[in-house]
């Protein structure tokens, strides 16, 4: 028989289930700003700012008006994840990946989570000499290589 822990913390959210949806919920719950809503190039801007721009003055661009350096903006809710399969994240997921034998999930790099860089699957590909796994999903909407990122493919 095993033990309950009691948790007597209180939680703005509470998400039922571990899997992708969960872990997709949870992520975008993070987010500061959906990258959804924004150009490849104010994404890059406003992740640069979000890494840097607490570490130095900013100037803006219009104004001229400079900012101070500003502390980092913790996380906006307090979350808990629940799910009945398992007690670690995605147990489930990653006990029928296992069963069937599936080695890995292929993942349109668009619709891959991380809430502070929507390309951090393609760093982790170049970072980990996996390029070579990136492949372009025909008539899907997002490419699984954007063009700022060809180029370096080429020169490979």
């Amino acid at each position: 028989m095993s033990s309950i822990q009691v948790e007597e913390d209180v939680y703005d959210v509470l998400v039922i289930g571990a899997g992708p949806c969960g872990l997709a919920i949870s992520a975008r719950l993070h987010e500061h700003t959906p990258a959804a809503l924004f150009t490849d190039e104010e994404h890059r801007r406003f992740h640069w700012i979000s890494k840097y721009g607490n570490k130095m003055p900013l100037k803006h661009v219009r104004s001229g008006k400079i900012s101070p350096p500003k502390h980092a903006a913790k996380p906006q809710y307090k979350m808990l994840v629940l799910d009945a399969d398992s007690d670690t994240w995605m147990g489930r997921w990653n006990r029928l990946f296992k069963m069937y034998d599936i080695s890995h999930l292929r993942s349109p790099m668009l619709w891959h989570v991380d809430p502070l860089d929507r390309d951090a699957l393609l760093a982790h590909a170049y970072a980990n000499d996996r390029a070579d796994e990136l492949v372009e999903i025909r008539n899907c909407v997002g490419k699984e290589t954007r063009s700022s990122c060809g180029h370096q493919r080429q020169r490979a």
